[in-house]
Order: C-alpha cells, then structure tokens, then sequence
C-alpha cells in the first residue's frame, strides 16, 4: 500500500475471499497453490466493471497496460496469449502427450491453440450473461485438470479467447540452456524471440524468478522493477539463500 502513496493513478484494495472460497476443495500438484483458482472469481467480484485485467505475481509488466486493456473484446470471453511452452510440446516432432491430451481431455479442436492465462483479460460483461454467479470457480473444484484453472479456460471458452500478442506474456525458460520455444512452428519460434527482445510483460513461470533460481533469465527485467519496491533488500537476502 506505502508503494502507491505518491501515485495519483493507483489504489491499492485488498479483498478478503475466504468466507467464498471455504467450502471448495482444488486440485493441486508440484509448486502450484489453490490462489491460481482465485482468478476465476474475477466475472464475480468486478461485475462493475466491463473488463479486467489479470496478471500472475510471478510478472513484470514493462508496458502501459492501458493499451491491453484496450483490447476490443467484442465477441470474446477473454483476451490471452499463446502459451509457448505447451504449444512447443504439441508441435515437438514427434509431439509430446500434452497434444493428445489437448484433444482428448480438453476437447481442443485444434490442441495447438493453447493459451496461457497468466496474462487475461476477461470480458466481465459477456461472462456474466453467459454463466451464473460461481459458476467458473464452481467447475473449477469439479475437475481435475493437468494445467488446473488455465486448462478449465481453455477447454469453457474454446473459440471465444482473443489471441494476444506474444510480447503481452513472454514467457521464460527454467532452464536457460534449454528453451521449450525452439520447437514452436516457425512463424510463432520467430514471434516469441522477437518478443524476447522487447517483451510488454515478462512471466517467470514456475521457479524462474530471479530470486529464486542461480540461473535466471530475463533477469535484468525483473531486478529493474525490484529496486524500486520496498521488497529489495529482501528479495536479495532469498537469492543469497536460495544460491548458497
């Protein structure tokens, strides 16, 4: 809240979702939570609003996110970029089983459409005249889906997701060494490393953050936000811990 005080365009609210979510029980495994559920509750919190934005915590925006939110969603539940690492794994030679599971699980009509909901810009409006209250967060706890929440997105709103650019959601490597992208069709390998170069928003998927792994990527993005919050000197003495 103290990092919004001198900033006339931003109001820092904290809502309290307990009492909703309490009686809910998520599918979770590896490093993921129960909170990535929570942005589906988004249609349900904002109906003043006719559009959100929803961004991980594990993002750097390096762009105004007011030309995001000018997307035009008419037509469209939510606005989205390619998630890169799942495509790379269906477009593999040969594919890995996340394209069968695409087609099979989820219903893709085409499994290399794929999108990652880190980045979202949900058309509130149009999803709550298509769904009840609860609705999204209600299916969410009824399923149990290799990409959880993301995978309910995909499989719900199949041809009524927008396709961002790939610079709204550049998503990096766990391993430097070895990035998923390089097997994307040439036409997307080409769009995600361009992206790399100017990326809107960085999302350090997994353990990527800086601060959490010896061997970052896209790093310089995140340590330019980070020292300007109140979390600096923090977030190095996790680093010195996490690399000793």
């Amino acid at each position: 809240e103290a990092m919004a005080d001198d900033l006339d365009n931003v109001s820092v609210r904290v809502m309290d979702i307990s009492d909703i979510i309490k009686d809910f029980h998520f599918y979770t495994w590896a490093h993921f939570t129960p909170n990535t559920y929570y942005r589906l509750l988004a249609p349900d919190l904002f109906k003043a609003y006719k559009k959100v934005i929803y961004l991980d915590s594990d993002i750097v925006v390096n762009h105004d996110v007011a030309e995001l939110y000018a997307t035009d969603l008419d037509g469209y539940m939510m606005a989205a970029a390619y998630d890169t690492h799942v495509v790379a794994y269906c477009t593999q030679n040969p594919p890995l089983e996340q394209r069968e599971y695409n087609m099979k699980t989820l219903g893709l009509k085409n499994p290399e459409e794929y999108f990652q909901a880190g980045v979202s810009l949900f058309n509130v409006e149009a999803l709550n005249k298509t769904y009840p209250s609860g609705y999204l967060i209600e299916q969410a706890a009824s399923h149990k889906l290799r990409w959880l929440d993301q995978d309910l997105v995909n499989m719900l709103f199949q041809g009524k997701i927008k396709r961002l650019p790939n610079k709204w959601n550049v998503m990096i490597a766990n391993m430097p060494q070895f990035i998923d992208e390089y097997y994307l069709p040439a036409d997307l390998r080409t769009e995600y490393y361009e992206a790399r170069l100017a990326p809107y928003a960085v999302h350090y998927v997994g353990r990527a953050i800086p601060c959490h792994t010896c061997t970052p990527d896209l790093y310089e993005y995140f340590w330019k936000y980070a020292r300007q919050t109140v979390f600096y000197e923090i977030l190095l003495q996790r680093m010195a811990v996490e690399c000793s």
